[in-house]
């Protein structure tokens, strides 16, 4: 996988991923909130935001090299990602106990089996088990590079799909767990530190594509080289398709000129992680029944649930933010 280029802006924080991060998050809230998503061909675009963001953590922790001595700032980790989303999940809590029928142990004990309240809760636990985990795997960075470092990496990963296939975790637990998203450690450190060969990435891409339209819209049965399960497409041989699509969009956004709709775009991009936790909040409390009053179904799901859950995921946090400062 060596090659010509390399991807990333290495010197301090790289603006232009926040257009990355800003399409991302807005794919988030879609996956949540937009119907019959194998319609709109949604495993090629929008399942591809949670990847897309693992590989930009996994940048930010590389991008200045392979330090072993390094140490996790925990602190910060601390401040910007677990005590919001502590906050979240408490107030979260608090509503759901005097707004419904629940007893006190039957929220909490719905927030501990969902890893929180709201879509898209496990996210945080992967970010972080990925935490630990991408120092580690500097030591495999350290000893095996090229094609060596591609096969250990494929060889981890088919072993984590053959471990899963033969003992089947149960879907609330390996929903929490990092292991679909493991071979993206190596495909985050390949964009970050090394020089990528783009043509052997559009190849790959190539067969990413062909694995995910059969994971998705097939009935093949891939066990157990492949974990059969409900995340239907999010194994390790799909994240080259990830990877490609993610540097496409970021080698345009260094083309782009300036406009309203592009500062909106960089400014959710900034406060993707806000977002993140507000969109949790609003799914977690506004369901599309509650719009039921209106006569025309499709266009209460299709337009006002949709908009409605867009806008109060996302200006809210932007307008205290002072985005029109």
């Amino acid at each position: 996988m060596l090659g010509k280029s390399r991807i990333f802006e290495l010197n301090g924080y790289d603006p232009f991923l926040d257009y990355v991060k800003g399409i991302c998050i807005f794919f988030v809230i879609l996956a949540h909130n937009l119907p019959q998503q194998d319609l709109f061909l949604f495993p090629f675009w929008g399942d591809q935001a949670v990847p897309c963001f693992l590989l930009i953590q996994v940048f930010h922790v590389y991008k200045r090299g392979i330090n072993i001595n390094s140490k996790i700032d925990v602190r910060k980790i601390f401040k910007r990602i677990i005590l919001p989303f502590l906050v979240v999940s408490m107030v979260s809590a608090f509503l759901l106990y005097v707004t419904s029928d629940l007893s006190f142990m039957q929220v909490l004990e719905k927030g501990l089996a969902a890893g929180g309240y709201g879509p898209g809760s496990y996210y945080i636990w992967v970010y972080l088990q990925f935490v630990l985990l991408i120092p580690l795997c500097r030591y495999i960075f350290i000893y095996a590079s090229g094609y060596k470092l591609l096969a250990i990496f494929v060889l981890i990963s088919v072993l984590i799909e053959l471990l899963c296939s033969h003992f089947h975790p149960s879907a609330i637990i390996y929903r929490l767990l990092f292991l679909r998203y493991f071979f993206l450690i190596y495909l985050g450190y390949m964009l970050t530190v090394e020089k990528v060969n783009t043509i052997e990435l559009l190849l790959l891409n190539v067969l990413s594509l062909v694995f995910i339209f059969l994971f998705y819209y097939s009935e093949c049965d891939f066990e157990p080289f492949f974990f059969d399960n409900d995340w239907k497409i999010f194994h390790w041989i799909i994240y080259f398709y990830t990877a490609s699509g993610f540097l496409y969009i970021l080698r345009v956004s260094y083309h782009l000129a300036p406009a309203k709709l592009l500062k909106l775009v960089k400014c959710m991009g900034t406060y993707s992680y806000e977002i993140f936790l507000s969109q949790m909040f609003v799914f977690a409390f506004l369901r599309p029944d509650y719009l039921s009053f209106l006569k025309n179904w499709h266009i209460n799901i299709g337009l006002i649930y949709i908009s409605l859950t867009i806008i109060l995921s996302i200006f809210p946090i932007l307008i205290y933010k002072g985005y029109k400062r």
